[in-house]
């Protein structure tokens, strides 16, 4: 066994291979302190931490407390099983798209394999789901350990409560587990980041919300949803082309009667201030006429199967052969088709469907049956993997391609996947899959999200209203619950499938509409907030959307909360996820402000909460700095003039960095982008520019709330105007270094 100290609280424990093989997952490593060959015995320290291997198994202490502890490494056939101590009183989170409780140790079995569920997911507790990440951490109060298992392969986690113990069986003979210490999740959640890398900045577009549906089937149809958004007012980003844009479902192609004219389409969009997103499906159709599949099959990029020969698919197109993303040329391949796909017709973003890899699009897949992944085999040089032994980082890599050659661009393109692995927040945001219109897929797309961000997928969000089954309508007042909550899905996109009622905003009357129009509006006040937010995750690795116990480590109480969640530092929501316009929401130690009607609580404490339809409980964290702008019907609509900052600070202090860049280029990694940090305490605020080589927006209005009204305002030293009205305090300035005093 090797082990590595890859960082001062990240060890590496690798069995049955070299310690320079890593998958494409893993990005860190090169700067490995100390590794250590032990064949049964021996020990080493490094800082606070010390390793001990005793008959092959390893122990991980922190002086003389024990963290970490094997109890298992058992090699059987072409798999291995290997099984670690479960810490006392822990908790369980990660492993990707779970629904299910948060704390996953109330789960007896977890698989870790991507497939698409079809219609196991009307459950939406099934396992497993479209996207799985070998990442979990065990936590409690002043505890925290995360576990990732550099493998792409099909694993099987069994979890035995009553002995204390994890048992991971995966396919193939090796393990390179990296074993992540820290004080809290916080911690270990950053340190897994520098692992399999950083969150890719998106663009700030895509921040906006975006209209889906399989499938808008003609121009006109794309057309008339577009100037129906702006004749009723309503902020959009982006509408979706989904399959039947394509000529036979062959993917980069259009079809010639639904749409004739996609060009001149794309440039009526942009006029509109609309982004085009496409979909595609990682299929190549069997056809010798087809220019695709000729090259794929003269260049042999496609998948084979166990026998040498080609694997066939059954894709929209029909027959169908997968592009194999093992190898480096493919990727590029593919990728360089989705480049010249945006510059000849200007499609701003690609949406990568059925790439878990699914090999089943006909309607016996919805029962089971049809063509399966078994045969598949992925080949590059001189090596050959079974899907078992791989299939789950196919995603990945098909992302990885297409990403490094978009970048040729200079623009941000937006990529969404389906699937994925660890890793594919370097390149791409992530949906929970065909989630389903009920109230407990609306519930469960909270904790799916939550899991997702714990494991290290922080752009995600579920189809908003629900995107199956067929015929079934969508219900006015879950659809608005689901929009109040998806204003805070860091990807926030609404998706129906055909046969269904039509679920755009103004096909639920006229007070939905005005509601809905509301709620996307406040989503479009938040971006200043929720961008900065994202840079956040792109250099710190921190989560958007997070569950309560990652910024309250102490509470206990935290650790088991799954239906409310933190959306960055400063704003607690808690939303509506049943019929009834009432819950009871827990509110951690400390004030909070009620976003809507200003009263004050102070936490520890439950409360009941009533909220009628308009309503999504919001609390501000005391100390909570958040900033707002104008609404915008799209991104870019208009010049923003000036900044809304709303700051709570009663007894703590809080601090904010305001993030901005042009929002579109790769600029920002070479320095080019502004930072702004806000300090605030009861008494004073504090403004620091940080980084001006970007001009951002220079005009502040400062709205702190404050139960009375101040005597003055003081700004560095000179006496300054203000107003005061409903316990809300008004201070316009401008983001200069300056220090705001305020006299009660």
């Amino acid at each position: 066994m090797i082990v590595e100290f890859v960082s001062d609280n990240i060890v590496r424990f690798v069995r049955n291979k070299k310690a320079s093989e890593k998958s494409e997952a893993v990005v860190f490593g090169k700067e490995t302190k100390v590794r250590l060959n032990f064949e049964e015995e021996g020990s080493y320290s490094l800082g606070r931490y010390t390793v001990r291997v005793s008959g092959g198994l390893a122990e991980i202490f922190e002086k003389e407390d024990l963290l970490f502890k094997e109890t298992r490494f058992e090699e059987r056939r072409n798999k291995v099983l290997w099984s670690h101590l479960l810490a006392e009183n822990s908790r369980l989170y990660g492993f990707g798209m779970k629904d299910g409780p948060l704390n996953k140790r109330k789960w007896g079995r977890i698989i870790l394999r991507n497939v698409d569920p079809t219609l196991r997911y009307r459950s939406p507790k099934t396992d497993p789901l479209y996207l799985n990440v070998p990442f979990y951490i065990m936590a409690r109060r002043g505890y925290a350990v995360g576990i990732y298992i550099d493998s792409p392969s099909y694993m099987d986690v069994r979890i035995d409560n009553k002995l204390g113990i994890i048992t991971i069986e995966k396919y193939g003979a090796d393990l390179d587990a990296y074993i992540i210490l820290g004080g809290n999740v916080k911690e270990v959640l950053s340190n897994y980041i520098k692992i399999t890398g950083r969150p890719y900045m998106p663009p700030l577009w895509s921040l906006g919300f975006h209209q889906s549906k399989w499938s808008y089937e003609s121009e006109e149809e794309v057309l008339h949803v577009a100037e129906k958004f702006r004749e009723y007012d309503i902020p959009c980003d982006a509408i979706y082309l989904d399959i039947d844009y394509m000529d036979g479902f062959r993917p980069f192609t259009w079809h010639p009667k639904r749409f004739p004219n996609p060009k001149s389409m794309i440039e009526k969009l942009h006029s509109l201030g609309f982004k085009i997103v496409v979909i595609v499906d990682p299929y190549i159709k069997i056809d010798d006429e087809d220019r695709l599949f000729r090259e794929g099959m003269e260049k042999d990029y496609f998948v084979r199967d166990k026998k040498g020969g080609l694997f066939i698919a059954y894709g929209w197109p029909g027959r169908s052969a997968m592009p194999n993303f093992f190898r480096e040329d493919v990727r590029r391949w593919w990728g360089e088709l989705y480049l010249r796909f945006h510059r000849e017709f200007g499609v701003d973003g690609f949406k990568n469907d059925m790439n878990e890899p699914s090999t089943e699009a006909r309607l016996r897949s919805y029962v089971g049956l049809g063509i399966k992944p078994k045969n598949m085999v992925f080949c590059k040089k001189n090596i050959c993997l079974c899907i078992e032994e791989a299939g789950n980082i196919y995603a990945l890599l098909e992302c990885m391609g297409i990403y490094d050659v978009l970048r040729r661009t200079g623009r941000r393109l937006f990529i969404l996947s389906r699937s994925g692995f660890a890793g594919i927040q370097r390149y791409s945001a992530n949906w929970t899959g065909d989630i389903w219109s009920s109230w407990k897929h609306l519930r469960a797309s909270v904790s799916m999200i939550l899991n997702m961000s714990m494991s290290g997928l922080f752009f995600v969000g579920a189809d908003i209203g629900g995107f199956f089954p067929p015929f079934r309508k969508t219900r006015r007042k879950l659809y608005l619950r689901w929009i109040q909550l998806g204003v805070f899905y860091p990807f926030m996109r609404a998706h129906y499938a055909k046969k269904r009622p039509p679920q755009e905003p103004w096909c639920f009357g006229k007070e939905v509409l005005r509601i809905v129009r509301k709620y996307i509006r406040l989503r479009y006040r938040l971006l200043p907030y929720i961008y900065s937010l994202f840079w956040r995750a792109h250099i710190h690795g921190e989560p958007i959307f997070r569950p309560l116990f990652y910024d309250f480590p102490d509470d206990d109480k935290a650790y088991d909360v799954e239906d409310q969640f933190m959306f960055g530092p400063s704003i607690m929501v808690a939303p509506i996820l049943h019929r009834k316009d009432q819950r009871k929401i827990y509110l951690p130690e400390g004030y909070w402000l009620d976003y809507w009607c200003g009263k004050i609580y102070f936490g520890p404490v439950t409360i009941d909460y009533k909220a009628d339809i308009e309503t999504i409980p919001i609390f501000i964290r005391d100390g909570g700095i958040v900033v707002l702008q104008e609404p915008q019907r799209y991104v870019g609509e208009k010049r923003i003039e000036e900044y809304e900052v709303m700051i709570f600070s009663k007894e703590r202090k809080g601090e904010f960095i305001l993030y901005e860049d042009d929002g579109i280029s790769y600029d920002f990694e070479k320095g080019i982008y502004a930072e702004t940090k806000i300090v605030t305490n009861p008494t004073k605020i504090g403004i620091e520019v940080l980084n001006r080589s970007y001009q951002g927006v220079d005009k502040l209005k400062l709205r702190i709330f404050m139960e009375k009204k101040p005597k003055e305002i003081i700004i560095n030293d000179e006496q300054s105007k203000f107003h005061y009205l409903n316990k809300w305090l008004i201070v316009r300035t401008t983001k200069a270094n300056q220090e705001i005093k305020i006299n009660p």
